[in-house]
């Protein structure tokens, strides 16, 4: 658990009423806290562990809160949040920006295959050509994967996936290899599930509209031969 020692202002992009926040480990993290909603921290969480396992440039991730005695000093509105419930803490990237359009043929074209297929996996639309949520360093040619807190969308329409994700032309990519690299690693990642959404504060699940066996469903779509020949 990192502890939040200043709140530094708001961030502009995004619905979840991010702020940017420094830890006693000195790091800068973007927190999301009860302020964006349990739903979206479970998503985030639960998605965010997924990605990782799956190799993908998911920035460094913790649960975050401050404590209560600093909070009553803390001016910003987000202390008192911070304070009651744990936050969603992600490792805020220095001078990245999202990835324009133009520069997609210049992120390794492997990578690309990985994150359109984590997505679609976990039932992500929230990464289009207007909206990446992929952060870029052009000097490094680094890409990092942000923002899952609509994964899990039950209601994602399919087609609209597929016409909108960002890297939706690598989808040819998902050859017989790469199903055979992929499909072990998704089998360990589904069989530690159940230790995963265990790990998840109580603050976060109770009454969440999102279980745990919902959440099963949705990743189990990939021992069937549709989930690789989507439309």
């Amino acid at each position: 658990m990192k502890m939040i020692v200043d709140i530094i202002d708001r961030m502009q992009q995004g619905q979840c009423e991010a702020v940017l926040c420094m830890a006693d480990d000195d790091q800068r993290y973007v927190v999301k806290s009860e302020n964006a909603g349990r739903l979206a921290l479970v998503r985030e969480w639960v998605a965010s562990s997924i990605g990782r396992d799956m190799g993908l440039p998911i920035p460094p991730f913790e649960m975050a809160s401050v404590d209560s005695s600093l909070a009553r000093y803390m001016v910003h509105p987000e202390a008192k949040a911070l304070a009651r419930c744990p936050a969603f803490a992600s490792q805020f990237v220095e001078q990245a920006i999202q990835l324009p359009s133009t520069a997609v043929n210049d992120v390794d074209s492997a990578l690309r295959a990985r994150v359109l297929l984590f997505d679609w996996w976990v039932m992500n639309g929230d990464r289009t050509d207007g909206n990446p949520n992929l952060l870029w360093l052009a000097h490094k040619k680094s890409l990092h994967v942000i923002d899952h807190n609509l994964a899990f969308d039950l209601t994602e329409d399919a087609a609209d996936f597929w016409e909108h994700h960002i890297f939706r032309h690598d989808r040819n990519l998902w050859n017989a290899d790469f199903q055979r690299e992929t499909k072990p690693i998704m089998r360990r990642i589904l069989d530690m599930l159940p230790k995963a959404w265990a790990n998840l504060p109580e603050e976060w699940t109770d009454r969440c509209i999102l279980t745990p066996e919902q959440v099963e469903t949705i990743l189990r779509r990939y021992e069937n031969q549709d989930f690789w020949s989507a439309p």
